[in-house]
């Protein structure tokens, strides 16, 4: 049994994502080109208008992020750029032309780390299916006969692929429902952050949830080399810490950044604009490094799916929604019947050739994240999606 797995590699300088393979079989995926998406539009009106430059552009991400909020309280994180590969992914498998709005980025940002973005997809063997699915790029696993071993080769080629562990179940009350067709699971592993905080600068210090509770969690205090960028008017402070880069690799610097509004975090993140999000990127890139003393918990996401995960409505999925829209892969009516995002990244966790933080210095310039922010990882002068967005209200 064969399965191509998706991986996005960000310093290609020619926008390719590269196939590599799960079993054994390897191929090649194209550029990105256009965007297609799992769940039916009922009412066309309501889908999210797409910014001018597609998914390649800020408000991509931003619409991904807000249709989140709408929808889930407290703590939220989705994968951009991974969504994106799915997108083009299920594309190449619908019916020609659909989906020929929803143009996706032609190159991907040449960055140093080099972040690997999983795009697997699993369908049910039963399946009449109109080509082999290796050929389609897809691993057929029998859901309803064989539940444990489908998990176990799910988690098996995540694992193989991006060193992420998740832990999957099956059934009724599962991530997966209880009879899925066509599976997506996405998966993006980050490097960590370029500096390591001793066990001395990691302090237990209260957090001020938006549900009103005050937690004590541990928290990186220390000074270390960051950009702090600050709105005009003062609406928002940002911080962007550089992540490891690749030992010998060229490229532009990956990011952690912070968003610390005026306003609470959700209510900004909801009412805030592509332009402005692009804006305070643009801050970013062009503040020169400095030693910072930062107070920011230490951020993880957690390696195991959280839930299904749909797609919000985009102009265009009628197209490929509609039966037999996926008939190069099926004649068969497939619904995407789940979406899993597995996201591994940690602030905190320690790795080779990391520098040390300082103890807080009194003279440097501060930054405190003692209460709900937004936050992404990404660089700070492409337009193409960033690995991870999401924002934290709850520790």
């Amino acid at each position: 049994m064969k399965l191509s797995l998706f991986i996005a590699d960000a310093r290609v300088r020619a926008g390719l994502l590269c196939v590599v393979c799960g079993l054994a079989a390897a191929l090649l995926l194209p550029t990105l080109r256009r965007a297609a998406a799992p769940a039916a539009v009922r009412d066309p009106a309501a889908a999210l208008p797409l910014p001018e430059g597609g998914v390649q552009s800020d408000g991509f991400s931003l619409r991904l992020l807000q249709a989140e909020l709408a929808g889930a309280s407290g703590n939220v994180l989705t994968a951009p750029l991974a969504t994106a590969a799915l997108l083009h992914h299920l594309a190449d498998l619908a019916a020609p032309g659909a989906g020929k709005d929803l143009a996706l980025p032609e190159h991907l940002p040449n960055t140093n780390p080099l972040p690997k973005v999983f795009c697997g997809l699993f369908a049910e063997a039963s399946l009449p299916f109109s080509m082999p699915p290796t050929q389609a790029g897809i691993m057929a696993v029998d859901f309803s006969g064989t539940a444990s071993e489908a998990m176990h080769i799910m988690a098996q080629s995540v694992q193989e692929s991006t060193g992420i562990s998740p832990e999957l179940s099956i059934g009724p009350d599962s991530v997966l429902g209880a009879s899925p067709q066509l599976v997506a699971f996405l998966a993006t592993a980050i490097p960590g952050p370029a500096t390591a905080f001793p066990v001395e600068l990691v302090k237990e210090q209260p957090f001020d949830n938006a549900n009103g509770l005050q937690p004590k969690v541990p928290t990186l205090r220390g000074s270390i080399p960051a950009r702090l960028a600050h709105a005009e008017d003062e609406s928002w402070l940002a911080l962007a810490l550089p992540l490891l880069p690749q030992e010998g690799a060229e490229g532009e610097p990956l990011f952690f950044c912070a968003i610390l509004p005026r306003t609470p975090a959700r209510e900004f993140a909801q009412q805030l604009t592509p332009q402005q999000l692009s804006d305070i990127r643009a801050a970013l890139a062009r503040t020169p490094q400095a030693l910072t003393s930062i107070s920011l918990p230490a951020v993880h996401t957690n390696p195991s799916p959280r839930a299904v995960t749909p797609l919000p409505p985009l102009p265009g999925l009628s197209a490929l929604t509609a039966p037999g829209a996926l008939r190069r892969l099926s004649p068969a009516n497939i619904p995407l019947s789940s979406l899993l995002v597995c996201n591994a990244f940690s602030l905190a966790a320690p790795a080779p050739r990391q520098a040390t933080a300082l103890p807080p210095a009194q003279d440097a310039p501060a930054a405190s994240f003692s209460r709900p922010f937004i936050w992404f990882v990404g660089d700070l002068t492409s337009p193409a999606p960033p690995f991870l967005f999401g924002i934290i209200e709850e520790l």
